[in-house]
Order: C-alpha cells, then structure tokens, then sequence
C-alpha cells in the first residue's frame, strides 16, 4: 500500500530533475523530488560537482522561469565569443582560428557558464522553500509498478510511493529506465575527458576556446576569477582513452605543463586548481522517452560528447517542452499522465534529439580523428565558414536552438 499520492514524483536529483522539480512546484503541482546521494553543499566537500555547465540562451531563460537566476547569476561568467582553433597541422602550431562573436547575431552573449555545485545548492533551497515540493535523499528507487491512474515506486527502505506521472531524470544509468524495461542504444568513443578547474595567465576576455587536435577538442570555458584574483576557465579535455589515463596520472606540475602544451599557450601559463576527475564519453539515445505514466528526460534519455554545450541544453529543452505540455493540459483539466501527452512528448524529443546526436556525432568523429587528410578537410571547412558570414550567422543560431 503506497504511504502518500503525490501529483508527481521526479527521480533524479541532479541539476535536470530540480529545475523540473521546481517548475513543477509552479504548476501547483504536489512533487516529490528523490535523489539516491546526498548533494555536496560546499566546492571544498570531496563530494562536490565541481564542473561547470555553460547554459545557452534558451537555458537562461528556464533557470529565470524557475525563479532561480537571480541566486545563480552572482556565480556566472559571460560566454560572449567561442572561439575554435585547429592545432591539426604537421607542425602542431595553431593554423587556423575562428571567432564566433554573439555580437554578429545581435545578442550581447550566447549565455553563461556556472558551477555545478552552486547551481545544484541553490535549486535544492528553492524546493525547500516551496509549499508544493519536497526533496527525499539518500533513498533508491528499486520498484515501479504502473496501474491506469497511477504509478507507484518502491524504495531501498521499502517505501511505496504513488503519483500521476513519474519523471526519470536518473542519468545515463536510468533505474527508472531499467525498471520499465525500456532499452537504449550505447556507443562507446575510446575517449575520456579530463575535467578540471585552470588558472591561467592571460584573461579570458568572457571567450570559450576549443582546440582541435588528434583525440578529441580540448575546451576551455570561462569562468569568474578565483578569490585570489587569478583568471580561471572550466576545462573539459576529451582524449584517447588510454593516453587520457596516462595524463590522469601525472602530477600536478607535469599535468599542468601538459595542459599548458595542449592549449598552445593561447591563455599563457596553466595551473590546475582542482581536483580533476576522469570519466568515459559516450553517446546513449533510449528506444523511447516514454511509457504508461512515465517521461523520460536529460541523461536518462540521452547522452552526447560534451561538445558544443549541447548535453544539458538539450536536457532542458526537453523539460521546456514537457512543461509546456503539462501546462496546457492543467488548463483544460487534463489527466497530467495520459498517454496521449507523453507520446506526443517522447516523439517529438526524441526525433530533435536524435538529429542533434548526428551533429555532435559527426563533429567529435572529425576532431578526434588521426588521419591527417581529415585533419586537413576540417581544417578548410573551418577557413570556408569563417570567410561566409552567412553560413557562420546560421551556425551560431542553430548551436543556440534557434533554427
């Protein structure tokens, strides 16, 4: 016998579950929001998240929808220009740079780049706050059994809990997926990024840099200067995987001269000023993003190489959309789990989605490659689209989910 009906029950307590969580909350709705770990609530706690997330336009405009950008903007950088560079030649120097500057599209920036743990603790005390929200932690979802008018989860402490939708927002590794029998399609790249937080001599100037070489973009992507006053970037550096394990383990002073090489000195002299962690790149895409009473979202539907900004941008216009859709169907006094909403939903996200994997796809594949006649093909599409204000106007747009 289920202990309490909530309205909905998200699971996953990352940043793409409390921002649904949230917008919930704003719907009226009774959510219960269930996270299996226990969130870091400083950067100095071994637990924190300590990458940073750059959110494009449209991501701004959810976190101000969700009332929580007034909180998260003090720890926000300006991403105003992003900048490539091809390091593929045979002399390893940079032999081509394009500038994309928001400017040219009439925007003053392409959005912001925020930590991780600060976001996370900013959203988990605006759902405390909340009439309508309630966070449950250090509890896995470990049953689900979906009835005609509602669905109920059982926990590791034997709890039952029913809802009129459940909401998977678990990650790449999906309980909630697993336990509705939903398969995913995997591929693995041979890569592993290194994440990590750099200082760096020479001012970021609010531009994100990616540097194409053999193994994959090496990104560096600005941050606030630290409390110290040195300038820093968020670093996300994908490499071959047993070459990135190699990397991993060097020490500070050798993987900072490392990086130092690796960036061509384009921000000067590199320091490590974190830990740094070391997981895999995958790309993941679910069979479906629905089933009776269940929505599946962000990580738990999709997976992509950090490329772009494109990963949670995407995770949050699925949740854009399928608040928009519940939304709608508050107003003509719809049931909020029926299938014919989350069809429409899981549809709809899972073809737009499937074309952005394509893109990622194909771009990861060209900067990772070791021929050098792809090497060389890149880097002239590169010089073709910086001399095409057209064609360069139209990829900025598209990488903000404007076309």
């Amino acid at each position: 016998m289920a202990e309490r009906n909530w309205d909905v029950i998200v699971v996953g307590g990352g940043i793409a579950g409390l921002v649904t969580t949230i917008l919930l909350t704003q719907l009226k709705l009774k959510v219960l929001c269930i996270e299996a770990h226990r969130p870091a609530s400083k950067p100095q706690n071994q637990s924190a998240d300590l990458r940073s997330t750059a959110y494009l336009l449209k991501s701004i405009k959810l976190l101000k929808k969700a009332g929580v950008w007034d909180d998260l903007k003090e720890h926000a950088e300006e991403l105003k220009i992003m900048q490539i560079c091809d390091a593929g030649g045979t002399s390893g120097e940079l032999r081509q740079v394009n500038n994309f500057n928001s400017q040219e599209i009439d925007q003053p920036h392409f959005g912001y780049n925020i930590p991780n743990w600060f976001v996370k603790k900013s959203m988990t005390t605006k759902i405390k706050e909340s009439d309508f929200g309630e966070i449950l932690l250090g509890q896995k979802v470990v049953g689900l059994v979906t009835q005609t008018e509602k669905s109920t989860v059982r926990l590791s402490n034997s709890r039952q809990l029913s809802a009129k939708l459940i909401i998977a927002a678990d990650g790449k590794d999906s309980d909630i997926r697993y336990l509705s029998k939903i398969n995913v399609k995997k591929w693995d790249n041979n890569q592993d990024a290194l994440a990590f937080i750099t200082s760096h001599e020479k001012p970021h100037n609010g531009k994100s840099i990616e540097i194409l070489e053999s193994g994959g973009p090496c990104t560096f992507v600005p941050m606030k200067p630290s409390k110290n006053g040195s300038f820093q970037s968020a670093v996300v550096w994908m490499e071959n995987r047993a070459k990135a394990k190699k990397i991993f383990k060097l020490t500070a002073d050798d993987f900072s001269k490392t990086l130092t090489d690796r960036s061509r000195r384009v921000l000067g002299t590199c320091q490590v000023s974190s830990r740094i962690t070391l997981y895999p790149i995958v790309s993941q895409l679910a069979e479906r993003f629905y089933c009776g009473r269940l929505a599946i979202i962000a990580e738990a539907a999709h997976v992509m190489p950090p490329i772009g900004a494109q990963g949670l941008n995407t995770s949050f216009e699925d949740i854009s959309f399928l608040i928009d859709s519940l939304e709608q169907c508050i107003l003509q006094k719809d049931d909020i789990g029926s299938q014919k909403l989350l069809k429409d939903y899981g549809i709809h996200r899972r073809l737009v989605t499937q074309s952005k994997m394509l893109g990622v796809s194909i771009l990861n594949k060209t900067s990772k490659s070791n021929l050098q006649i792809t090497k060389d093909l890149r880097n002239v599409g590169l010089k073709i689209i910086e001399n095409n204000i057209i064609l360069k106007k139209g990829l900025m747009k598209a990488g903000l989910g404007y076309i």
